[in-house]
């Protein structure tokens, strides 16, 4: 039995007649425990969708009636980032334009609803190629106003850049990315 499952039936035993004195609230709790849970309020927690910034800035811009009528009626307005985000949702069902916006839809009023939580940015080193014989590589660890400005061999003293940091420097500097391990 899961933690849900173990608290769902605490609850339906806490609305016995020992717990209420009496045939009618004890009743009355049950007929209450059983419309949320036909209502569908019982079920167990889903996971929260994960989102990137850009979206859970636009979902905390404004109620979840103007967002919906932003996707329904002002869609070609919305920002490219948005709009091809939210397309590109994955989708299980048949191959039909109004059952994709449904689901849309539904992803929006869940995330405004139920919260959401934000995707966590890849985090990468610069890690520039072994030159003149050296053993170990050589990384950024500093950066002023998009000039680097120092560097450091090993990774204790290196730079975690997103990949839009990184291309902000120089799109050059893009090809020497690594990834940050977890732990590091």
């Amino acid at each position: 039995m899961t933690k849900f499952e173990e608290k769902k039936k605490e609850a339906y035993e806490k609305a016995s007649i020992k717990h209420f004195g009496n045939a009618d609230g004890s009743r009355a709790m049950r007929y209450l425990l059983n419309e949320l849970e036909n209502a569908g309020l019982l079920k167990e927690q889903q996971a929260l969708p994960v989102v990137p910034e850009f979206v859970g800035k636009w979902l905390d811009s404004n109620n979840l009636a103007s967002l919906l009528d932003e996707w329904y009626c002002h869609h070609e307005d919305m920002s490219s980032h948005i709009r091809e985000y939210f397309e590109r949702l994955p989708y299980k069902g048949p191959n039909n334009l109004s059952e994709m916006e449904n689901n849309i839809v539904t992803f929006i009023t869940r995330a405004k609803l139920g919260g959401y939580k934000l995707e966590k940015p890849q985090l990468l080193y610069i890690a520039l190629p072994k030159v003149y014989g050296l053993s170990d590589s050589t990384f950024v660890s500093k950066v002023e106003s998009g000039i680097i400005s120092e560097f450091t061999k090993g990774k204790d003293y290196a730079l975690k850049l997103t990949e839009q940091e990184i291309k902000s420097i120089d799109e050059r500097y893009w090809q020497f990315a690594v990834p940050v391990e977890d732990g590091e």
